[in-house]
């Protein structure tokens, strides 16, 4: 959890985004876990951080390794330097953040129920990500 923020800081769910599929690879001693499928779902503004994609993974992933028990995680917030509304350039570098609440039935989300957990890079073609964790593996 970012520290030195305001609890009083939020997270507003915002409007649908053109709906994109792609593929995450994990980094940052996160390469043992396989590349995921991605669907994105819409945009969150992090006020006052910009914005963030509110995005389902498959297969979810265990949240032990994240400090969150059994609960299997199918949801994730990704965040940019840049615009990912729509995502243009890949693969692209994101931050990847646990909501520890529910993003669909919670509005608005503070900042304290966040959870960031790993870097990642996003391609169109499964095999790219899959080539990426190969080779950070090595």
């Amino acid at each position: 959890m970012a520290s030195g923020l305001s609890e009083n800081i939020a997270i507003y769910i915002g409007a649908a985004v053109e709906q994109q599929r792609f593929n995450l690879a994990f980094e940052e001693g996160y390469c043992d876990e396989e590349p995921r499928r991605c669907r994105s779902i819409r945009k969150v503004d992090l006020s006052p951080r910009g914005a963030a994609l509110l995005v389902e993974v498959e297969p979810p992933f265990d949240g032990t390794r994240y400090g969150l028990g059994q609960r299997q995680i199918s949801m994730v917030l990704m965040e940019a330097n840049d615009d990912l509304f729509p995502i243009r350039e890949w693969p692209r570098r994101v931050h990847v953040s646990l909501p520890l609440v529910d993003p669909e039935t919670t509005a608005p989300v503070r900042w304290d129920l966040v959870k960031r957990i790993a870097r990642g890079n996003l391609y169109l073609d499964p095999d790219e990500a899959v080539r990426w964790v190969i080779s950070q593996k090595k």
